[in-house]
């Protein structure tokens, strides 16, 4: 798990450097239980989310709209490789879940420590 939450960004102005750190609990949602809404808690800047169920694709959306097996993005199923994205706060985010997916998420938030 440390190299999942180990993700860096450096920025070379203001002598700073910009760290995400975990924002809430490490949660996984509930397989089929149809589309649930992934709210962005205050503070969210960074989604890590990834689909690690047998065979099942999930769909998101981040518009508010329903996804459906023909309506959003396709969250493939894998074993690594999760989607690290960097979101709005006003962003309405959506999933899909099929039965036989396990698909969990962390927020995270800038943390910047200036070193001069």
């Amino acid at each position: 798990m440390a190299s999942l939450v180990s993700h860096r960004l450096e920025h070379d102005y203001d002598d700073a450097s910009v760290f995400m750190s975990p924002l809430g609990a490490h949660t996984v949602l509930t397989p089929g239980a149809g589309a649930q809404d992934i709210a962005i808690p205050t503070g969210g800047h960074m989604l890590m989310i990834q689909n690690t169920g047998s065979s099942a694709n999930c769909n998101i959306t981040f518009d508010g709209s329903t996804p459906t097996s023909s309506n959003g993005f396709k969250l493939y199923y894998t074993a690594s490789n999760p989607w690290i994205l960097e979101l709005h706060p006003a962003t309405a985010i959506k999933i899909l879940t099929p039965t036989n997916s396990l698909t969990q998420y962390q927020w995270f938030y800038r943390n910047t420590t200036f070193t001069s």
